[in-house]
């Protein structure tokens, strides 16, 4: 089962599950940014903010047809991470062919977290 709550940034999933997430961006004028071949999206989870990543997925837009990135979470990412309260910080990384790059994290207001729960093996 998966939640996500765009407000808060949080994502909600079963531990040791598959799901598939969907992103997508604004420009700065707030317009849809179409991703064009070459486009990169890393989707990173860490213990806290600045610690290395327990897994990091990346997909690279291999033509224009998408207008959006869909990331896999396997169960092997999340099987063995244990159930924690405060849940896992995360991040998404935009790495556009024409650069510059940019990166989706934690704010002074918004504070990325993948929650994790209950286990899908039990």
């Amino acid at each position: 089962m998966l939640k996500i709550d765009t407000e808060t940034m949080t994502i909600s999933m079963t531990k040791g599950d598959a799901e598939y997430i969907v992103f997508s961006a604004e420009d700065d004028e707030g317009q849809a940014y179409v991703p064009v071949a070459g486009d990169k999206l890393k989707f990173g989870v860490a213990k806290k903010v600045d610690t290395e990543p327990i897994f990091q997925i990346e997909n690279t837009m291999d033509d224009d047809a998408e207008e959006f990135w869909t990331i896999e979470i396997k169960p092997e990412h999340t099987r063995d991470m244990k159930i924690i309260e405060d849940g896992y910080a995360f991040d998404v990384e935009l790495m556009t062919s024409t650069g510059p790059d940019t990166i989706i994290g934690e704010t002074d207001t918004v504070h990325p977290r993948l929650i994790l729960w209950g286990d899908v093996a039990k």
